[in-house]
């Protein structure tokens, strides 16, 4: 479930209920959050309605094995001193990992790295869709690997998320701090 609410600045902000939970104020402000639960919503559209948010975005249905490991990128080089080889080596170091599973890359919407050049086993989903597209419409998630893209947690009632965000690299963590979330897991971490 996501709640959404508003601070007295207006910003909106969502948090997922183990946010809330987290946050040990769920109790709180949970009479005035709305609840939001995409994927019960998009079961409750008609097909012409989620045509439509296809063709919105460009997203093509896909057909996803069971047991698959989607990585979700981030655009580390953009805002940090980290290189784009210093990103391909941070995923290929990951990626090693689970040599023996099929693997798929939705790089983050503002990357331009070719994955398919560094990572030619595996299937790169293009596109500027939002993630929940994909999260809502597959039937089998299997295990979602990020260093902290957001999108994974629209993947985690449904599937394994192994977040990476506290990997031991100095440049991430003094650029994007120390994760907190308590799914957050290092690359060391088994």
């Amino acid at each position: 479930m996501l709640y959404q609410f508003a601070y007295i600045s207006h910003q909106v902000k969502c948090f997922s209920e183990t946010d809330l939970q987290q946050l040990m104020v769920k109790a709180r402000i949970k009479n005035k959050c709305l609840e939001l639960d995409l994927t019960s919503y998009w079961r409750t559209l008609s097909e012409q309605m989620k045509s439509n948010i296809y063709s919105l975005f460009n997203y093509e249905e896909i057909s996803l094995d069971k047991g698959f490991f989607l990585l979700l990128t981030q655009p580390i080089e953009l805002y940090s001193k980290l290189s784009e080889m210093d990103k391909i080596n941070i995923y290929k170091e990951i990626l090693d990992k689970y040599a023996d599973v099929n693997i798929l890359i939705k790089p983050h919407y503002l990357e331009t790295t070719s994955y398919e050049h560094y990572f030619p086993n595996v299937t790169v989903f293009r596109g500027s869709y939002p993630i929940e597209l994909l999260a809502m419409n597959i039937n089998n998630p299997g295990t979602v690997l990020t260093l902290f893209s957001t999108g994974a947690l629209a993947f985690e009632k449904r599937s394994k998320v192994l977040w990476f965000s506290n990997y031991n690299k100095k440049e991430l963590i003094d650029t994007f701090g120390q994760c907190q979330h308590p799914f957050y897991r290092c690359l060391n971490e088994d």
